[in-house]
């Protein structure tokens, strides 16, 4: 398997690798006994606190270890966990910078240099540790890491694998760092985007060589006043209109603007871009100004959740750093850059960052030119009624100034139409629809060069754009229920709607839903959800329906706020996650005119969709949980394949009206230490590379209803007779399909649930049945004629007896080597029928078949000496069938007279796995 990234297991290895070894002999086993112990409650211990934390939300902002005392801060929450014999403490950090891998170790850093790849740019490469020594592509690295504490707290910062992990006397416990959960999607077709120069008014192509952003350092103190930027004084950096990325973000509720302090651009080697990230919200609606020495940015009108991602370059680049820094190694192509919020990659690496190969010398600057003048986004001839800023699509212009020609002065003052020279905002009131105004325009370039002012045209277009209504996300939890129906919390957005505004809606058709363009994740299609049956609420439970079917009034309208959605499906493909549905209300324009309609109101409606927990779905079964593991047996052992089987049958159906059923529990990951490695031992999942060993495909798992068959690595005995695999962690999946039953759209998992095995006769033992027929562990009557007595057969008293027992079944002691008597017939294990067989040679050959299980008597003399356990009886019958003798088992002592002692059996399987059961006996 390719390990990309440096696992925080591997550099354990690798950190206490000098940390110490010692031998055991005879006078310290003590000492390690206790050491063995610690250890082990250390790793209890940070279990428990892993525990804890994931209960909290599991995903980490902070770990610190102060004083003998570890905090993790976890959603405001900080758990802690007292250090044992602290002697000191090693804060390990592990990052990537540029083409370079670094190890810091208590503040001093260790760089290791990365290879690079083909194509110049350095990849992640392929790290192991073997043997307590760090191989980067199959090359050892000497490193001197010398760790004598117990406490390491390891911080991984590379893209992909940001987690601490925190280490005390060798066992260790992962966390993953926490970060926003928010989505960033570059709303770009899944094209990369290219931050570089508007050329002939539009964005510039990757090719030819010579496009990129212009830049230029001032040859002197420029000349400019009244511009939205400042003059640049000599020897700065003056960069000249760069392109904008237009950005979805959800949810929608997230303030990317808020937190644009936060963001960064990384490639994909951990290296920061230096330049500045700019955050535009939708009501800038673009274009917009990025700030000074900065690019100007034109995008189309922006709606709920979307912004502008703008740069701005690090003022203090060289000429040669400029060229360079946002290129490969050699500065043979331009590095991939992903956005990043507080450190975390939250896009693809789709930015890349392209400057001219050389500064700007322009004599003069270009007269301006009204086809590259935009205003909103939009050509002046069409410009947007309201407040829009201006901008000027060329790349080597700096910055520029408008101003109303002195011609439309008065006009623009009584039509409501004005500019802001501090930002090249320009407003137009409704006034000013499908008029024409005069501008001036100046530009500067980024060599200081003015162009001539130009008089430039601008109609402003009728307003038809409904205003937004923005609502808090509704949360819908989809089920595996046939009825998927969902209710939306419409707020007040209906309710608060003006009676003069319902007058002309009349029809209920004129509530139109739909669902953001693009947006191929939610559930429902677009065209499902324009044409599904929608009703109306005023309650959250949906039981006091406002009827629309015959028209639509004030007095409805203002009864609304919940919608309810009809739905049986969920389309392949579906996400988990904050989507955008569209309510677009329209109305008359006047009562009489049938034909004219338009769109006066659209609410934008946030749908966050959730999966159910698994506890909402399920319960852990009634029997065979105690505290929170859960035990099953072996059922079934193919004695040809040499593979067990067992239940996990654990859970059952919470309720039986949320559409959930217990066949539909799979389970795709039973997870044990085998040699030291964790795998999956589910039968035909162990591969050659433990490492390699995944969970099963989703459509690949297991019911709970069925045997789980396990690898034959898993149903073995150790030397000793115990189960080599007794303990394990098992992940269960619930499985909701679209409509045609096939396809799996959400899955909802419970994983990490701890399951006890035990052997398939573990609950085989001998007991003695007291007067009252309860079973108990002696003492038994031991006879005058040191027999004694069995009972527990069909008819016999099931009492003052010895038995075997398994599972309220009995065979009588003396029973137990006739064959018409030796016999359970317990269900659902090996086959329905078990047979009790005396080994005839102590162990050396296993049952031949899994429902035999061979055992051993032995017995012992409280005055001393061996006993021997030697001749035994089954019990009688009488002619009329009841009840005759009852059987019994001898035991003869060797020496010393027979007065009290223990009497006990071994039980062998097919597998090998072996167990004892003791009864006490006195005369």
């Amino acid at each position: 398997m390719r390990k990309k990234y440096l696992s925080a297991l591997l550099f354990g290895a690798l950190l206490f690798a000098s940390a110490g070894t010692f031998t055991s002999c005879k006078d310290y086993d003590d000492d390690i006994d206790n050491l063995s112990q610690r250890i082990d409650q250390v790793a209890s211990d940070l279990n428990d606190l892993k525990t804890k934390v994931d209960a909290l939300g599991g995903y980490v902002e902070n770990v610190s270890f102060a004083d003998g005392v570890l905090s993790v801060t976890t959603g405001g929450n900080t758990v802690t966990y007292n250090i044992p014999d602290k002697t000191g403490v090693n804060e390990v950090t592990l990052a990537l910078d540029g083409n370079n891998l670094v190890l810091t170790v208590d503040g001093e850093a260790q760089t290791i240099a990365l290879p690079a790849g083909e194509t110049g740019e350095v990849e992640i490469p392929e790290i192991e540790v073997k043997d307590g020594v760090l191989y980067i592509n199959g090359e050892p690295q000497t490193l001197k890491v010398d760790v004598e504490s117990n406490v390491t707290v390891i911080e991984s910062t590379i893209p992909g694998n940001e987690t601490y992990t925190v280490m005390v006397n060798g066992e260790e416990v992962t966390f993953a760092k926490a970060f926003a959960d928010v989505r960033i999607s570059l709303m770009n077709n899944g094209d990369d985007f290219l931050f570089t120069e508007y050329k002939n008014g539009s964005p510039a192509l990757a090719t030819p060589q010579e496009n990129g952003i212009h830049w230029a350092f001032a040859s002197k103190d420029y000349t400019w006043a009244d511009g939205v930027k400042d003059a640049p004084k000599s020897g700065e950096l003056v960069v000249g209109q760069i392109t904008a990325a237009k950005v979805s973000v959800r949810p929608v509720s997230y303030d990317l603007k808020a937190h644009q302090d936060e963001l960064t651009l990384v490639s994909s080697t951990g290296q920061t871009a230096r330049a500045k990230v700019l955050v535009y919200e939708s009501g800038d609606n673009g274009p917009i100004e990025s700030g000074s020495r900065a690019a100007s940015t034109n995008v189309d009108a922006l709606t709920h959740g979307d912004y502008v991602i703008a740069i701005q370059l690090d003022p203090t680049l060289t000429a040669e750093e400029i060229i360079k820094a946002f290129a490969n190694a050699d500065n043979t192509a331009n590095l991939k850059y992903a956005l990043a919020l507080n450190g975390t990659v939250v896009t693809d690496y789709q930015f890349v960052i392209d400057t001219q190969l050389k500064a700007d010398t322009q004599a003069k600057c270009e007269d301006p030119n009204e086809d590259y003048f935009v205003i909103g986004g939009k050509e002046i001839d069409e410009a947007p009624l309201g407040t829009h800023q201006m901008a000027y699509l060329d790349g080597r212009i700096y910055d520029m100034k408008v101003t109303i020609d002195p011609s439309s002065e008065d006009d623009a003052e009584v039509y409501g139409v004005s500019i802001n020279p501090k930002t090249n905002e320009i407003t137009a009131s409704d006034a000013a629809a499908e008029r024409t105004f005069k501008l001036n325009i100046t530009l500067i370039d980024v060599n200081g060069n003015v162009s001539k002012t130009e008089t430039v045209k601008v109609t402003f277009e009728k307003a038809d754009v409904a205003p937004v209504t923005k609502l808090e996300p509704t949360v819908v939890t989809v089920t595996p229920r046939a009825d998927k129906s969902f209710v939306i919390n419409l707020q007040d957005a209906l309710s608060s709607l003006d009676a003069s505004d319902a007058i002309y809606i009349k029809e209920k058709s004129n509530i139109e839903w739909g669902i953001e363009k693009n947006d191929n994740g939610f559930f429902m299609s677009e065209y499902e959800i324009e044409n599904a049956n929608i009703t109306y609420f005023e309650d959250a439970e949906c039981k006091k329906e406002v009827d629309l079917s015959d028209g639509v009034t004030s007095e409805k309208l203002r009864k609304i706020k919940y919608a309810k959605i009809e739905n049986t499906d969920y389309n392949i493909g579906s996400t988990l996650g904050e989507h955008l549905l569209t309510l677009t209300i329209k109305k008359y324009r006047t009562i009489g005119d049938a034909s004219d309609i338009i769109e006066f109101r659209t609410i934008n409606v946030p749908v966050d969709v959730k999966e159910p927990t698994w506890e909402d779905l399920f319960a852990q079964a009634d029997n065979n949980w105690a505290d929170g593991v859960f035990t099953t047996r072996i059922s079934n052992y193919d004695i040809s394949s040499r593979k067990a089987a067992i239940s996990l049958d654990a859970y059952k159906v919470k309720d039986d009206k949320n559409g959930a059923t217990k066949d539909g529990i799979e389970v795709v990951y039973v997870g044990a230490n085998i040699d030291g490695n964790e795998v999956n031992v589910i039968n035909n999942t162990l591969a050659t590379d433990p490492e390699d060993n995944e969970p099963l495909n989703v459509v690949n798992g297991k019911a709970i209803t069925q045997r789980i068959e396990l690898d034959t690595d898993a149903s073995v005995a150790t030397a000793d007779g115990e189960l080599k695999v007794s303990d394990v962690t098992v992940n269960y999946q619930y499985i909701i399909y679209a409509q045609n039953g096939t396809t799996p759209v959400f899955v909802i998992e419970k994983k990490d649930v701890k399951v006890a095995i035990k052997s398939m006769y573990a609950d085989l033992k001998l007991v003695w049945l007291d007067k009252d027929g309860n079973e108990t562990a002696g003492p038994a009557v031991l006879n005058a004629d040191n027999t004694i007595n069995g009972t527990g057969s069909a008819k016999s008293p099931k009492a003052n007896g010895l038995a075997f027992a398994f599972y309220k079944q009995y065979v009588e002691a003396g029973d137990a080597d006739a064959a018409q008597y030796n016999t359970f017939s317990v269900e659902g294990i090996a086959g329905d029928s078990q047979k009790l067989t005396e080994s005839s040679d102590n162990f050396a050959t296993l049952p031949s078949d899994q429902g035999i299980v061979y055992f051993v008597w032995d017995a012992s003399n409280e005055n001393g000496g061996t006993v021997t356990v030697n001749a035994s009886a089954a019990h009688t019958g009488k002619s009329d069938g009841t009840y005759g003798k009852a059987s019994y088992i001898h035991l003869e002592p060797t020496a010393n007279a027979l007065e009290k002692g223990t009497i006990k059996v071994t039980f062998m399987d097919a597998m090998g796995v072996k167990h004892t059961s003791e009864v006490s006996f006195a005369k």
